[in-house]
């Protein structure tokens, strides 16, 4: 089910395709990377430990990515400040798809 939800995303949203890519963090069994196309950005986390872990990501050298993000997946919110990604405790071996939200989504 969860990968089916993936492919769908990816389907959905060209960003997650050709869209730029870069790495943000990738410490202690978590990984985090951004993605990016005209204005579309997205931030996907991936907990591969046997444990759940709580994100808060240095994002001091990506300072765009201020603002609120949701996961399409659980519907979740997280947050990001000109220094950290804080989001919720991510169950282990999972993986949330963080879209930013624009202001008028707000």
């Amino acid at each position: 089910m969860y990968t089916r939800c993936l492919i769908g995303l990816r389907r959905e949203h060209a960003t997650l395709r050709p869209g730029s890519y870069r790495e943000l963090y990738a410490r202690d069994g978590l990984y985090a990377f951004v993605r990016e196309l005209q204005g579309e950005c997205f931030l996907i986390v991936l907990n591969v430990n046997r444990r759940p872990a709580r994100i808060e990501i240095s994002i001091v050298a990506l300072a765009e990515l201020c603002g609120k993000f949701r996961d399409l997946l659980s519907g979740f919110s997280a947050h990001a400040d000109h220094q950290q990604f804080i989001g919720h405790d991510l169950p282990a071996r999972s993986g949330p798809v963080f879209k930013q939200q624009s202001e008028k989504a707000s």
